[in-house]
């Protein structure tokens, strides 16, 4: 339904919404919503958009380590692969750590906000990279 929709109410544009990155943008935020309304007592529901989510997450998580190596020199490119791939594993131990300690503490829709809150932070740094070209 989501592709259906998608396909219908894209407009071609060069806008970020309009765009090829729009459609995984839109696809994560309707996983994001409908999970704020699924009912009690259908896990599998929640699992299923949980698994939509990480499906269109995965992929931009994997251009960052690629970018990274495109935005450095050829003598760095080991240093700078070493440094995203040690941040990320900082970041998922913090991540999980800190995600289980707002929702035990204040409920699963402080954790969702929370997770929210991160991706647009994280959204803003990477703009600031939106101009970079590679270095030889």
């Amino acid at each position: 339904m989501c592709a259906g929709y998608n396909s219908l109410h894209t407009p071609a544009s060069g806008s970020i919404l309009g765009s090829m990155i729009g459609a995984p943008i839109k696809a994560v935020l309707l996983a994001f919503a409908a999970i704020r309304v699924t009912p009690k007592g259908m896990l599998w529901l929640d699992m299923a958009l949980f698994a939509v989510i990480g499906f269109f997450v995965y992929v931009p998580v994997m251009f960052s380590g690629v970018m990274s190596l495109d935005l450095t020199s050829k003598k760095a490119v080991g240093t700078a692969a070493g440094f995203v791939g040690f941040l990320g594993y900082v970041g998922r131990v913090i991540q999980g750590k800190g995600l289980g300690w707002i929702a035990q503490n204040y409920g699963w829709d402080a954790g969702l906000w929370a997770v929210l809150i991160c991706t647009a932070a994280a959204a803003l740094l990477l703009a600031l990279l939106w101009n970079e070209r590679p270095r030889g």
